[in-house]
């Protein structure tokens, strides 16, 4: 499920977002331990990919996402505020770097009132078409 070869060591980290004080976002990710080395609590709370990009110089050169709408967990339930929501947008994600090695997965699951997926599609005169996608 993770993209990850079986038996090789990963590095989890598990962090909750907050916005106006309520619990909103989880993100659960698995880093590739020989590409992502001594992630501490410290580089988790500021930020991994800061971490990644200016002190170990490394390229993040793709990524692909799958967007899907689900039932919450129990876990969910127990550490995001749902409110009355009985669904959840959920991405899982996997980050490559520019040798083309997996480096990372995540899965992502954010409180409907806080999901934003925006799309822009360029169309060119051949007929062919340029997506580019933000989340927030």
């Amino acid at each position: 499920m993770t993209g990850f070869p079986e038996g090789c060591e990963l590095t989890r980290a598990k962090r909750i977002r907050y916005a106006d004080g309520r619990a909103v976002c989880s993100d659960d990710s698995y880093y590739l331990s020989s590409q992502v080395p001594e992630l501490t609590p410290e580089i988790v709370n500021d930020s991994i990919y800061r971490y990644l990009e200016e002190d170990l110089g490394i390229k993040i050169a793709t990524g692909k996402r799958d967007v899907t709408i689900e039932h919450p967990t129990p876990e969910d339930a127990r550490v995001l505020d749902l409110d009355d929501f009985n669904a959840l947008a959920v991405v899982r994600g996997q980050t490559y770097n520019a040798d083309g090695i997996l480096m990372e997965y995540t899965e992502t699951k954010q409180v409907p009132s806080f999901f934003l997926l925006h799309e822009t599609v360029t169309r060119r005169n051949n007929g062919s078409e340029t997506h580019q996608s933000s989340m927030s």
